[in-house]
Order: C-alpha cells, then structure tokens, then sequence
C-alpha cells in the first residue's frame, strides 16, 4: 500500500520525503471538521458566518448535499489515462533494529544451549548395535537423546509505560527462539500498573487477553523483561513474585533502560561476584561475595538492552 502510495507521487511528479509521507497518511484519515466553509468570491471563510455553504456542497442551509463529500480520500492530481502500464517498484525504507546489538546478545546466551540425556527420548545407536549383532547380541542399542537443559519463560511487562518497548520485546523474543536453547518457550505478559497486583495474560500487550499462570521451576528459566516504573515495580508487588520464583529455579530481569537509570526505577542494583553450584541452579541457591551483602537474599541477575 505505501509503495503504491509513492510510486502515484512519483508518477504527478512529487518525491516526498519520508516524514511528508506520513504526514499525507495521517491527513487522509483525519474526519472533515462540519465548521469548514467554503470560501465566497475570493473570501476567506469563517465558522461565524452562518449563510457561507459547507465545503463541497451548493447548499447556504448547512446541509450536505453531496453524499461523498463527507469521505473523501487525500489523491494527488494524477491523470490516470496517461499513466496505463507504469511500472510500479516498492520501496523500502530502512529502520534501526531495537536490540541494537543482537550478535552480541546471543553470543552472550550462548552458555544457555546446555544440553542433558533425556529421560523420555531415546536414539537408535547405530555403531553400538553393529558391534552389539557382531558379538552375536541380536538386539538393538537405544541411546537417550540429548535435549536442552532449560524451559523459558518469557515474561514482557506490558504495563503503560512499557508500550513504547513493544519492538524490543518483539525482538527478544526472535532471537531466543533463534539461539534454539530452550525444550519449550512461553511468551506470556505481566501487566504492572496495579499497585497491588501483577496481572499475568496468555500474550503481552494484547487488550482482553485470557489469564495466564507464570509457573517457576529447576529447569524453567524466567526471564522477565520490564522498565521497572510500573507501579507494581514501585510498590514492590511485582519484586515478590520474583523472589518466590527464584526460590525454585533461576530468574534473571532484562532491564530495558540504561544503566545509569536504574536507581530510578523499582529496582536499585549493586554489582556483586556470583557463582552457582551447578547449571541452573535456582537463584536461592546463588553464592555472592560482597562484605557487607546480609544474609538470606535472593539475588535477579541483570541484563539491560542498552
């Protein structure tokens, strides 16, 4: 449709820019106001005088008399009979990615693609089954297959102020589907602008969507994308359920401001050393070495976008 839309410009001889273009868009859709009066013999119109007929009509009675008047569309004055058999070629017009570095972000998941026997699958072993007949074991050789050590959860705080980081979340979710590091994936949203509850939907940034129930576990990875200025985040709501998480199994926030915001925002953070016992540990179980750390806390790795 834009191509089109450009490629009609081109053809009457006008080369708007990108910024003109949208601003055509916009005033094509835009409702004609009822106040708008055509001008008499050269004189401006105004809305205080009463007996000026509206525009686009031959009527002094304020009435519309053309039953089109109301919806047309913004064209440009093309003479369509000369333009038989133009080409038409889309355009394209580039846009920054919102992961700016997205190579470095999965070269930076990569430990992530652990993998483990399973329990429920299991290979046929060719060699050891040659070797097994050759011995005169008539039988064949099944080996467990080898699968992701972790589950994701994905969980995208679509509260208010999260809009404007619709892009990110929807690239996020791109490029962890593509590191293929996980047995299953779950995409859900986490609305934060309830002060006394965090509200969890089968799909984020999606008005009216079905609840959903964000479940923790040893091998399930949460990993929760978010501002953190919801009011959830402020009133420490939202900081609750991830505590009872990482109590289960490992939690990690991706923050999408800048560092130097994050004092800023419901989640203060201090740098700290941090070692697991095994791959995926809960965080509960999460040593840190600091000095003054008090005992029993339940650290949220940090990952910020930016």
């Amino acid at each position: 449709m834009i191509a089109a839309l450009r490629a009609a410009l081109a053809t009457a001889g006008y080369d708007p820019t990108p910024e003109e273009l949208a601003e055509i868009l916009w005033l094509a859709v835009q409702p004609r106001s009822k106040g708008l009066r055509r001008p008499l013999s050269g004189t401006p119109a105004t809305e205080d005088d009463p007996t000026a007929p509206m525009f686009g009509t031959g009527s002094s009675d304020g009435q519309i008399t053309d039953p089109e008047a109301g919806s047309r569309a913004l064209y440009a004055a093309v003479d369509w009979s000369r333009t038989a058999g133009a080409a038409v070629s889309p355009t394209r017009i580039p846009t920054p990615r919102a992961l700016p570095d997205a190579s470095g972000l999965a070269r930076a998941l990569r430990p992530l693609r652990t993998t483990i026997r399973s329990r429920t699958r299991l290979n046929l072993d060719i060699p050891a089954t040659v070797t097994a007949l050759a011995d005169g074991f008539r039988d064949i050789i099944l080996t467990p297959e080898r699968e992701p050590l972790l589950d994701l959860t994905l969980l995208v705080d679509d509260g208010i102020s999260m809009a404007v980081w619709h892009d990110v979340a929807n690239e996020l979710h791109q490029e962890l589907h593509r590191l293929k590091a996980f047995r299953r994936t779950r995409l859900l949203g986490m609305n934060t602008d309830n002060p006394e509850q965090v509200r969890f939907t089968a799909e984020p940034f999606r008005r009216n969507a079905p609840s959903a129930h964000a479940a923790a576990g040893e091998r399930n990875l949460v990993l929760v994308l978010t501002d953190a200025v919801g009011q959830a985040w402020q009133s420490g709501t939202a900081q609750q359920h991830t505590l009872r998480w990482a109590a289960k199994g490992p939690v990690a926030i991706f923050h999408v401001l800048p560092q130097d915001m994050w004092p800023g925002t419901g989640l203060p953070t201090l740098r700290l050393m941090a070692s697991a016992p095994r791959p995926a540990a809960p965080n509960h179980h999460i040593h840190l070495r600091h000095p003054r750390l008090p005992r029993g806390i339940l650290p949220s790795p940090l990952r910020h976008s930016r």
